[in-house]
């Protein structure tokens, strides 16, 4: 958690762009103490005992895969079909037109149409997480159906990230798979798997993620007929409250960097530490803002609230207070988020369960690793990474998504006697019970 503020900090501070408000001491204050809390709750992990040894063979792990992965791609299949047929949306347009057309809609109060597949097909979708997870986990242990299933799984968050104009959940999935190549490190393997083409897999993936990343700041700045750096600076500047650091300029000036480069680089830098700003715009407003009780950190609860219940007063409530602070749309760091819907004592509880949990899990893969606990621990270690932007069940679908690793983890278990017969049944003996090397501290 320390390096992670650090690193996000040493880019706040020395990055290419430069704030024109300035961050209040009592702002760092309670940074800082948030994560001294966590840190400090990380000892509480220590008094929780470790659950027995888990003896998961290959077919169950095969098994969790399989359904896992079919469940992802039928909700992707569901929403697809809901957003591109019934929604109302032209997605013959360009993505920043239809971004901007439906960010109008809703500040008009205008709602998207929605069927009853998108209700059963969102939820589902965030099992294709679940089954990357596992693929990049298990790779060695897995076998036929299992790989291509986990291979062709990565083309649901990629279509969820085209339907609804978002990087997030791209940007999550890689949280987890990061997640996951630092649990195979401290359960004594390669990082990547050198097997079923992960490598190559992953690095396309990569790839493509940064293209399209270029792709949609590109396609916005299209979209508000800007084309040259000079001209981003005038207009983005003052809404954004950012003036480039002298050295950006200079370097545009002598052709060391273009004007597309110099421009993406000031937004990929607002884009990951303006939560910065917008934590001090909490701290500055917070006698106007109300608990939301998870309406802020839980996207799927404001749609359904819309549409069960029209006219909800909390979902107007915290819209209004949102955008009279200034803070609609942007990301607020996990400590504003979990303010935002539980006030500074809820925060400061979820705080203490949150690092609690991750030291818990982080012991348990050291000591006894099983399908359950590797999960969880990528799950962590996601969390820590995002929290900088958002907390560990406020970015994209995370909360579905934790509750799909937590049915993959069912689905891979079994009874000790079944455990120890497919075991020994197996052709494909896993490696289980190695002892594990400490690669990261606590």
């Amino acid at each position: 958690m320390v390096l992670v503020w650090t690193a996000n900090l040493l880019l706040f501070k020395y990055g290419p762009v430069k704030y024109l408000d300035d961050v209040g001491l009592a702002t760092w204050a309670w940074m800082a103490a948030a994560i001294a809390l966590f840190c400090a709750s990380t000892q509480l992990g220590i008094s929780l005992k470790i659950r027995p040894f888990e003896l998961t063979a290959p077919p169950r792990i095969q098994r969790a895969l399989v359904i896992t992965a079919i469940l992802g791609l039928v909700g992707i299949l569901l929403l697809s079909v809901d957003k591109i047929y019934f929604s109302g949306l032209d997605y013959s347009q360009d993505m920043a037109t239809l971004r901007f057309e439906r960010d109008v809609q809703a500040f008009s109060g205008i709602e998207v149409n929605r069927t009853p597949l998108l209700f059963i097909g969102y939820p589902i979708f965030s099992f294709s997480y679940c089954a990357i997870v596992l693929f990049v986990l298990f790779a060695e242990r897995l076998r036929g159906s299992a790989v291509v299933l986990g291979q062709i799984s990565i083309l649901s968050p990629v279509l969820y990230g085209y339907l609804y104009a978002s990087r997030g959940n791209l940007l999550l999935l890689f949280y987890l798979l990061g997640g996951a190549l630092i649990v195979r490190r401290m359960c004594g393997l390669t990082g990547i798997a050198k097997c079923h083409n992960l490598r190559l897999t992953l690095t396309l993936f990569l790839a493509a993620f940064i293209i399209y990343s270029n792709y949609t700041w590109e396609d916005r700045r299209l979209f508000s007929n800007i084309s040259r750096y000079y001209d981003f600076v005038q207009i983005v500047g003052p809404n954004w409250r950012i003036e480039p650091k002298p050295w950006v300029g200079d370097a545009v000036e002598r052709n060391v960097l273009s004007d597309a480069t110099a421009m993406n680089m000031l937004s990929y830098s607002h884009y990951y530490v303006h939560s910065f700003i917008s934590l001090d715009k909490i701290r500055l407003n917070q006698d106007r803002l109300s608990p939301n009780l998870g309406f802020f950190e839980i996207g799927l609860l404001s749609p359904l609230a819309r549409v069960f219940s029209p006219g909800a007063e909390p979902v107007q409530r915290m819209t209004e207070e949102l955008r009279v602070s200034d803070l609609l749309g942007y990301f607020v760091s996990a400590w504003g988020a979990l303010f935002l819907d539980f006030g500074f004592a809820g925060t400061m509880l979820a705080i203490i369960l949150w690092g609690a949990a991750s030291s818990f899990f982080y012991r348990q893969v050291l000591r006894q690793p099983g399908v359950g606990s590797q999960l969880a621990m990528s799950g962590v270690i996601a969390s820590i990474l995002v929290s900088p932007m958002n907390s560990p069940v406020g970015m994209s679908n995370s909360l579905l998504i934790l509750l799909a690793m937590v049915a993959g983890a069912r689905l891979a278990r079994a009874s000790p006697a079944a455990q120890i017969r497919e075991v020994v049944s197996s052709p494909v003996v896993g490696r289980i019970g190695a002892t594990p090397r400490r690669v990261i501290s606590s």
